[in-house]
């Protein structure tokens, strides 16, 4: 059985409400590391908010960003998205790479069940 996820981009724009993204769900494996993931990025935040000035949270964030780039492109499969003229043209993995950091936080807890 293949089962998608469809996300619909209009959270980024409004202009992009007809446009979508299709990816794999999270298998077990997929979550666990998307939790340990947000664990990590919560506990750097924490020793931040203390004061602890060995924990660089921008570079922290750089890097939660950049597995969850990772682990979100691991799941794509397909989708649509505007060309130049604003015409709807299938989307390729490379595409991924032109989406905004707001994709992928948001895909990535969308892959996990949780409401977007």
């Amino acid at each position: 059985m293949k089962l998608l996820k469809t996300l619909k981009l209009g959270f980024i724009d409004d202009s992009l409400k007809d446009y979508y993204v299709r990816f794999r769900p999270y298998g077990i494996s997929e979550s666990k590391k998307y939790l340990e993931l947000s664990d990590t990025l919560d506990a750097a935040k924490l020793k931040a908010m203390k004061g602890n000035a060995d924990v660089h949270l921008g570079s922290e964030l750089h890097d939660f960003i950049l597995k969850i780039k990772d682990l979100v492109s691991e799941m794509w499969v397909e989708g649509s998205v505007p060309d130049n003229d604003g015409n709807a043209q299938p989307m390729t993995k490379d595409d991924l790479n032109e989406m905004p950091t707001e994709f992928f936080l948001t895909a990535a807890r969308f892959l996990d069940g949780q409401q977007v």
